[in-house]
């Protein structure tokens, strides 16, 4: 996958270099590779420049997008295309029956400027369940920065399958720790959700990218079940224990990776390759050949059967003297034989439970019937949402 990853970001770069101006594009992309040190953040190299506006300026050009993409994007890619194979392969069955029972397959891509995470997926994707797939991929990419738009789109129109004259693919300039409609309905209809680098993206000190990043955990609730939420990002402080801590459990969700330090390098022949293909062009530059890495990826499950349990809960939140009768009783139950407890208990379901409780401090049939009524449609409304 390596071989052919190297390839596309060969062929992807020299297209967005172009043929016009291609010598002083050239010229523009060795200045940003020797200005800016080697670093992973697509949006905020250490500069040898003190001058802000200036870096910003910087910042904002296409060449300093192409000398990212050159330096961080093949190294990303294959970290993520390693991952992502190996679950592919432990849950295949899964994977397929999402792609035979959709004739569109989302993937929704948050942050990181570069779809790096995207093109590993994808090509993933078609090489393993190409076959099995009935219908087309949709991309969505969320991301702070809209410079990033068309680069992405210009990208991933390097795919085979994205070179016809309506691709699907959609780029949403959002913060999305805001958590916004199109940001919350991206994720929801997505098949797969990646979350790749984010918190390296993230601006401020460690302490604020934490927050930061501990609000966008929301991101598991707004996942639906059977779809796959996959998490790679630099190895943090603290990052295990917002992330489900060592077993990486997270709530109504399956843990199937789990590398909270995971060492990543390109194969030999990728290097070779890579090696033949840039010297002309940017005279050994140096480049990501190897990243330090926290992989997690969840699927999310099915969500379980509404229980009597649940609409006791409601029930209790809703009506303080329900709750306080519920209280009395397990108390006087601790005086309770084995027997007199599976008799109290006897195949009462939760309107029964509650219509006696109710009407024993002198609420009417039509008053029960109608809180009945209101708290299972608001039950069942919440659980589809």
């Amino acid at each position: 996958m390596d071989l052919k990853l190297c390839e596309f970001y060969f062929e992807t770069i020299s297209k967005l270099i172009g043929k016009e101006n291609r010598r002083e594009n050239l010229k523009q992309i060795k200045l940003y590779l020797n200005r800016f040190p080697s670093s992973p953040d697509s949006s905020n190299f250490n500069s040898k420049t003190r001058k802000g506006k200036e870096r910003r300026l910087l910042r904002e050009t296409l060449c300093y997008r192409i000398a990212y993409i050159y330096r961080n994007s093949l190294c990303i890619s294959s970290a993520v295309a390693h991952h992502f194979e190996k679950v592919l392969n432990q849950n295949k069955s899964h994977l397929s029956e999402l792609g035979q029972k959709n004739r569109t397959f989302r993937i929704c891509s948050l942050g990181g400027g570069s779809p790096s995470d995207v093109i590993a997926l994808i090509k993933v994707l078609e090489a393993n369940l190409v076959a099995r797939m009935s219908g087309d991929i949709q991309v969505t990419i969320v991301d702070m920065n809209g410079n990033w738009k068309s680069t992405c789109i210009s990208i991933l129109q390097c795919l085979e399958r994205f070179k016809h004259p309506e691709p699907k693919i959609s780029f949403i300039e959002a913060d999305i720790s805001a958590f916004g409609e199109e940001v919350t309905n991206a994720i929801k209809n997505a098949h797969i959700v990646s979350m790749v680098k984010f918190i390296s993206e993230s601006q401020g000190g460690t302490r604020k990218k934490m927050a930061q990043f501990r609000k966008n955990l929301k991101i598991c609730e707004l996942v639906q079940p059977g779809s796959l939420f996959l998490l790679l990002d630099c190895p943090q402080n603290g990052l295990v224990d917002i992330c489900g801590g060592d077993t990486g459990l997270i709530p109504e969700s399956r843990t199937v990776c789990n590398e909270p330090e995971h060492s990543h390098k390109l194969d030999s022949a990728a290097l070779e390759r890579h090696a033949r293909f840039f010297d002309k062009l940017f005279r050994s530059a140096n480049y990501s050949s190897s990243l330090e890495l926290f992989v997690r990826v969840w699927i999310k499950t099915e969500r379980p059967p509404l229980t009597d349990s649940v609409f006791l809960k409601a029930l209790c939140e809703k009506y303080e003297d329900f709750k306080r009768r519920l209280i009395w009783k397990k108390k006087a139950q601790t005086n309770q034989t084995t027997d007199q407890l599976r008799r109290s208990r006897d195949a009462r379901n939760w309107k029964q439970l509650f219509s006696a409780e109710m009407k024993d401090i002198g609420w009417n049939r039509k008053k029960i019937r109608k809180a009945i009524t209101t708290v299972e449609r608001e039950v069942v409304e919440k659980f589809k949402k």
